[in-house]
């Protein structure tokens, strides 16, 4: 199963000033990424482990598992957040 976090509030996705600093301490990156990668392992166990000392203001974070085998996305309407099947679209 493959885990990915999202953001289940009206807002968006962010990590606190705190969960920015240990995942940059996790990762071994000098800053905060911006286009992190939602199944991040560093990300998902932090997560996991202590949701409230890293969501960020306003955040409402969450791990989702899905198949390994499934290609996804995270989609979202005002910041709130799922993760969706990728699928083939064509516009003419």
């Amino acid at each position: 199963m493959r885990k990915i976090v999202i953001n289940q509030r009206f807002g968006g996705f962010g990590l606190s000033p705190e969960g920015e600093a240990e995942f940059c301490r996790r990762s071994g990156d000098v800053e905060m990424p911006w286009d992190i990668s939602r199944d991040d392992p560093n990300l998902v166990q932090m997560v996991e482990q202590d949701l409230a000392r890293y969501a960020g203001s306003g955040a409402r974070l969450a791990v989702v598992e899905i198949s390994d085998d499934v290609l996804w996305h995270v989609e979202e309407y005002d910041g709130n957040e799922w993760v969706a099947e990728n699928h083939r679209t064509w516009r003419g």
